[in-house]
């Protein structure tokens, strides 16, 4: 930005102000941190401006399944929609940010929609919430400006982690021209992927020894074709999917699964639901608790996945020990010769629908999740 910036007093005095870099990378972190809303939500999105949560800083990601850390997000933010946003920060005199910065977020996305589960992200949110001594549904609801269900937010959030809708950010006081044309490059080429970057250069008076600063975020590297081809991804709403839907996005065999657990389901008590991915479609397979909750056992999804709903069984009564996820895992992997690792026996596990391509394959699993079910029901008593 060109020419001298002043800030106009109400008595109509002017006071100029200086472009100054920040001390350290910690600085321009820090601010994001405390003021989210200088990702500019208005600058990516006219139409729906974005509002932010942060979810954690510094937030540290695996290469492997229930593996060390091998890399830390400077930033992982969410939206009203449940986007998981990846910032990453740079100063400008960091040489990194030409070339190396580039490869780094490639690794955060590529491994984040792989080995960040999101029960992970959830606990991290509300580790926050809890040392700001507030309630994460009052966080969220305040942050988006509405009513915000925290179950329903987080489905959400975890249908676009596995449909691999991400939002990356590249934050720093100025973006060099080489990074702007990668950004440029890769946000035309990638379909739920939005990759843009982020201008922050500060200003601080001339004659006040720097107690004020002026902040003034601009988005580079977007451009009109990509905004076309995405269609305005960012605020993308999800599709509801029903049955005919659902079969007739599956191949033949996948198929054939589904029409099975929609025969079996109902002769085991258990209920059929569908979800409201935007691009990922997906059957779920619960029991209706006594006092009206549901339980998710197990769901299949049209990228030719089976997911075991872990996740969402720890929470009850009979499955809060960890020993009854155990069995349970015991018995889908000596059915399916799919070992699901200890590690997983909180999270939602996945494997092939190929596995269920038999029909001794899918007996032996059906059984499994009749005797969950068969153990929710009493509370953790066989009956």
């Amino acid at each position: 930005m060109s020419g001298a910036i002043y800030l106009v007093g109400a008595d109509d005095s002017l006071t100029p102000m200086r472009q100054a870099s920040y001390l350290t990378e910690d600085d321009l972190q820090t601010l994001l941190e405390r003021y989210p809303s200088l990702l500019d939500g208005e600058l990516l999105n006219q139409a729906a401006p974005r509002r932010w949560v942060l979810v954690q800083r510094e937030a540290g990601l695996a290469d492997a399944e229930a593996g060390t850390d091998r890399w830390f997000m400077d930033h992982l933010f969410l939206d009203q929609d449940g986007i998981p946003t990846i910032v990453e920060v740079k100063r400008s005199s960091d040489t990194r940010i030409r070339r190396e910065v580039v490869g780094q977020m490639l690794d955060y996305a590529a491994n984040a929609v792989v080995y960040l589960p999101v029960e992970k992200l959830r606990a991290w949110f509300e580790e926050r919430c809890a040392q700001g001594a507030r309630e994460p549904g009052e966080v969220l609801s305040t942050a988006f400006g509405q009513e915000v269900d925290p179950d329903t937010y987080w489905e959400t959030v975890k249908t676009n982690l596995q449909a691999e809708k991400l939002r990356l950010v590249f934050v720093a006081d100025e973006i060099p021209s080489e990074l702007r044309r990668v950004i440029e490059f890769l946000n035309g080429q990638m379909r739920l992927v939005e990759i843009v970057g982020i201008e922050l250069p500060q200003y601080v008076s001339s004659d006040r020894a720097g107690k004020l600063r002026t902040l003034v975020p601009r988005v580079v590297g977007r451009t009109a074709e990509a905004e076309r081809s995405k269609g305005t991804r960012s605020s993308m709403p999800g599709r509801d999917w029903d049955e005919p839907s659902f079969l007739a996005a599956l191949g033949p065999d996948d198929a054939a699964v589904a029409r099975a657990i929609l025969e079996w389901a109902p002769t085991a008590g258990l209920t059929i639901s569908f979800g409201h991915g935007a691009t990922a479609g997906s059957m779920y397979v619960s029991l209706l608790a006594p006092d009206g909750r549901r339980v998710f056992f197990f769901s299949q999804w049209t990228r030719g996945k089976v997911e075991a709903e872990f996740g969402y069984l720890l929470k009850e009564p009979a499955f809060a020990a960890v020993q009854a996820r155990r069995d349970l895992a015991a018995r889908i992997s000596e059915t399916l010769r799919f070992e699901i690792p200890e590690g997983r026996l909180s999270a939602y596990p996945t494997f092939p629908t190929s596995a269920l391509f038999s029909e001794a394959a899918r007996r032996g699993f059906f059984d499994a999740i009749e005797w969950a079910a068969s153990l929710t029901r009493g509370g953790g008593q066989q009956s």
